[in-house]
């Protein structure tokens, strides 16, 4: 399974002189930080994700997940994780026309020549085309197929749009998380040390 892990970690020059107590409170501080950016970014990240992917949000979110910081790590981290392979295009409206399935992968509707929506006895139908002998296993528009499978003795492979984990990949989203990520944390770090250093004070 494919997997991306983004890190939401370190410490952001603010320009701090800590007091001894300050210090004592950074890693409870830091780590409560970095749990709440990962989850603001993470929020942020479905809806963008869901949109350019043209999937509802409850399908990235159910393929993402956070690893919380501790106080306890040398450095606190947060992760978010995206996982998934690509999906078939069942998962993006598909719908059977006469010369293939409509499908609005990247959330753009079109036909894609020669596919069918099929169903093995599974329950599951899911969009596949016809497997040539020697053909390439590329699609014209969503990349690769996935495993050959047959209906009767004609040898089908299901046909794919994006994936979750793949999305969160590209740079236009992992630049734009890192982005968010350092703002958030200048903005939210001093507040968090403010409240744990008084805590500290009784």
């Amino acid at each position: 399974m494919a997997t991306v892990t983004v890190e939401v970690v370190g410490l952001p020059r603010l320009g701090l002189n800590l007091s001894d107590l300050e210090r004592r409170a950074l890693p409870r501080a830091l780590a409560r930080t970095l749990n709440s950016v990962a989850t603001t970014v993470r929020k942020e990240d479905i809806r963008k994700i869901a949109r350019f992917m043209g999937v509802k949000q409850s399908v990235v979110r159910e393929r993402t997940d956070i690893k919380r910081a501790t106080p306890k790590q040398r450095e606190p981290v947060a992760q978010i994780r995206y996982k998934g392979r690509r999906m078939n295009l069942i998962r993006f409206g598909a719908r059977q026309r006469q010369k293939g399935v409509s499908a609005r992968p990247w959330g753009k509707r079109r036909i894609f020549p020669q596919t069918f929506i099929v169903d093995l006895g599974t329950g599951v139908p899911f969009v596949a085309v016809r497997k040539q002998p020697g053909a390439s296993q590329r699609h014209e528009y969503a990349g690769k197929y996935q495993p050959a499978r047959r209906v009767g003795r004609i040898p089908v492979v299901g046909v794919v749009g994006p994936g979750v984990a793949e999305t969160a990949a590209m740079p236009e989203f992992a630049d734009a998380r890192k982005k968010r990520a350092r703002e958030l944390i200048v903005q939210r770090l001093p507040r968090e040390l403010a409240f744990y250093t008084a805590r500290m004070r009784g």
